[in-house]
């Protein structure tokens, strides 16, 4: 009920704002044919310019931005994963100030790391409990700063050591079968939990854990495991409701992760599997013309537009089309990049706290996020268009 009542509030609030009507009409009017002409690093400056509002707002971490309620408090995981694209961006844009943002948010998450070595999930305003999943993704803006060569020793020093702490309690908290349960969120064991895997897979093998690596590989074989013969995954949702029919957002994490596991682990059947999920969402984008929201487990899509998890599948495919090569991986990639251009162009560009964010779903009343730009959307648009920009760069005739 509580969430019914925050859209329809968000709704009111849009049709009663004049920004709320500015809004809606640019939904209705779509996106400018010149949007189309816009490059994809002029795109990721305007992502980038979005983040770095978002963390002035954040105090440090990265905020989102609602109708209803305007700036949120920061959120500790997606401040995490957040940082190497700071990072990326600022070698690739050019742009210093994306270093020194990276670098407070590291800041900021130490300091609020909690004592059992975990960080709480949600917005900091919500006061929840420390999860694994959201921990693991503040590891990854932590290991990132500390292999930069700007950061001192004693700094350097400060991150391993909170990573460490981190690492061995998501370790301690691990099921006998791999998957996490304690400390999870809602208390489900989930698949989309490779993304933690991802992060012990790689810091396990560069600090000599075999702790660690051992967690990681324990955990993909428990999801594999759960993976259906057409490559759909249960238990990937996450809610308890629509765990039928699993968003994608978390399905891309799933595949994403078990991808990373796979190179890091050296097991080509987590790639096979990881491939089959992926080669089957842009089989199903590609016959459709649209990606959806959810699938169920026959690949069958309902929903609107999810822009976040449309710029993480089109990472993935980008991320197999390096692999293996590809031309329809490449291809589906470009065609979302180009989606969300045009989103990112005609939807919001005239209104100050919109400009170059993205909201959850398009249209922007979609149950995903609705009338929300997530920060966490923005940076995976913001890793997608750079990754766009670098496989031309790198090979002009593909």
């Amino acid at each position: 009920m509580k969430s019914i009542s925050l859209y329809f509030r968000s709704l009111l609030t849009l049709i009663s704002q004049q920004r709320g009507r500015r809004l809606l009409m640019a939904q209705w009017t779509g996106a400018p044919k010149e949007s189309d002409k816009r490059s994809n690093i002029q795109s990721a400056h305007l992502a980038l310019d979005w983040l770095l509002r978002s963390q002035r707002a954040g105090h440090g971490g990265m905020s989102s931005w609602c109708v209803s309620g305007g700036w949120t408090s920061a959120y500790p995981e997606t401040t995490g994963y957040i940082i190497p694209s700071l990072l990326l961006a600022s070698d690739r844009l050019k742009r210093p100030e994306a270093l020194v943002a990276a670098f407070k948010a590291g800041r900021w998450l130490l300091e609020h790391q909690k004592p059992d070595g975990g960080w709480v999930g949600g917005y900091l305003d919500q006061n929840k409990d420390t999860v694994v999943f959201n921990t693991a993704q503040v590891l990854r803006g932590l290991h990132s700063l500390s292999q930069r060569p700007e950061i001192t020793d004693s700094e350097r020093d400060r991150f391993n050591s909170s990573i460490s702490k981190a690492c061995d309690w998501m370790v301690s908290l691990q099921e006998e079968n791999g998957s996490w349960i304690r400390h999870a969120h809602l208390g489900q064991a989930r698949v989309y939990d490779t993304y933690v895997a991802a992060v012990l897979a790689e810091l396990g093998r560069m600090n000599g854990r075999p702790d660690w690596t051992g967690a990681a590989r324990k955990q993909c074989v428990w999801a594999v495991g759960k993976q259906t013969a057409n490559g759909w995954w249960p238990d990937a949702d996450n809610s308890v409701k629509h765990n039928d029919r699993p968003i994608l957002h978390t399905l891309a994490y799933t595949i994403d992760g078990l991808i990373d596991c796979a190179l890091e682990l050296n097991e080509p059947l987590w790639l096979d599997a990881a491939r089959k999920s992926a080669a089957e969402l842009k089989k199903v984008y590609l016959e459709s013309g649209r990606l959806y929201a959810r699938y169920d487990s026959r690949w069958k899509g309902q929903g609107a537009f999810l822009c976040t998890g449309a710029a993480q599948l089109a990472l993935i495919w980008l991320k197999l089309d390096a692999i293996a090569k590809a031309e329809e991986f490449r291809e589906a990639a470009q065609s979302v990049g180009l989606s969300l251009r045009r989103i990112q162009h005609g939807s919001y560009a005239h209104l100050p706290e919109t400009r170059g964010g993205l909201f959850g779903s398009d249209p922007i009343w979609g149950r995903y996020e609705p009338f929300s730009i997530p920060n966490w959307g923005v940076k995976y648009a913001l890793d997608l268009f750079l990754g766009l920009e670098a496989q031309v760069a790198e090979d002009p005739s593909r």
